[in-house]
């Protein structure tokens, strides 16, 4: 099972200037695909429409060797043909291998849903006209319920049925989920891609966990594939790369005393437990118990203030691979 989410094979990221700067050496272990932002039609500065941190995420998830894909924040109100533009601009020489989504979650300027439906359409024809031959599959469409709902007209969205769909849907009484359970208007119930969490892997509207990952922002987008590993990479045409095997997360199944050292002998004062049971956290060092009796983890990221449990004491450890 993946870091991101423990009942998915595949899980990873959504990237855009707000979780600048990124420590990947801390992110790509944990995740196997990223998703980064092309721009929003408004943006003005210091490039129009284009976010400037994208060009150095798909680098860096390219070198990392971790499959990518884009979106666009798309804007009803401003010129479409600029916005593809734009997409075509940034990507003509490098398509991701994930493809390229329209987000469709902004209708600030009050268009009916008629309207508003006649314009996404333009975009994405557009944008399917920019997919290089050979690439694979059309554009996608990323959205909510609640506003696909309100403002879309499903029949006026071009090949909907085969369309890659990436579904936000965030629960507000638990972190994972085992499925989304609906879907919008069209979708004919299913999706590809999962949004399933906005904060890092904390609860909805409490404080994001981002920074441990390795991100600026508390908050941080967490995504899965709603399928195998197996199909995820057959689907991109991607030969995973084989990678070292090393702990990146522990699930606590009871209570684990927490220590400032690896170490519980005598003296060696408690920093508190770590509970309840299924309490998922990440591991960012290992170090070989003195008696023997296995690793001890640092699930602490910052090494001032370290915190260390027993990896033996009950839980499970989640691999890198």
């Amino acid at each position: 099972m993946s870091f991101v989410h423990p009942l998915y094979e595949v899980g990873g990221v959504d990237l855009s200037i707000y979780q600048y700067p990124v420590r990947w050496e801390t992110l790509l272990p944990r995740i196997q695909f990223g998703i980064a932002r092309i721009g929003d039609a408004a943006i003005v500065n210091p490039q129009p429409m284009v976010d400037t941190t994208y060009p150095g995420y798909m680098m860096n998830l390219r070198m990392g060797k971790k499959p990518r894909g884009s979106y666009f924040y798309f804007r009803p109100e401003y010129s479409i043909d600029k916005q593809l533009y734009t997409i075509q601009s940034m990507t003509k020489d490098d398509w991701p291998e994930m493809g390229v989504y329209g987000d469709l979650e902004n209708n600030g300027y009050g268009f009916s849903k008629k309207e508003y439906s006649i314009r996404v359409n333009h975009f994405m024809v557009g944008l399917d006209s920019l997919v290089p031959p050979g690439a694979g599959e059309i554009a996608g469409v990323y959205s909510s319920i609640a506003f696909w709902n309100q403002n879309i007209d499903p029949s006026y969205i071009p090949f909907l049925d085969i369309r890659p769909k990436w579904l936000a849907l965030v629960p507000v009484d638990v972190i994972y989920a085992s499925k989304p359970w609906a879907y919008p208007n069209g979708w004919n119930g299913k999706a590809d891609l999962w949004q399933f969490n906005w904060n890092g892997g904390a609860l909805y509207k409490t404080p994001g966990k981002g920074r441990e990952w390795g991100v600026f922002s508390a908050g941080l987008d967490l995504n899965v594939y709603l399928g195998t590993a197996q199909e995820f990479y057959r689907r991109y045409n991607i030969m995973p790369e084989p990678s070292p095997v090393v702990p990146i997360g522990f699930v606590a199944t009871t209570k684990i005393n927490m220590r400032p050292m690896p170490s519980d002998a005598i003296g060696t004062k408690l920093l508190g437990q770590l509970y309840p049971a299924n309490t998922i956290v990440p591991v960012y060092k290992t170090e070989l118990d003195k008696k023997g009796r296995g690793l001890w983890y640092q699930i602490s990221g910052d090494s001032q203030y370290e915190i260390w449990i027993a990896s033996w004491v009950g839980g499970r450890t989640i691999y890198s691979t």
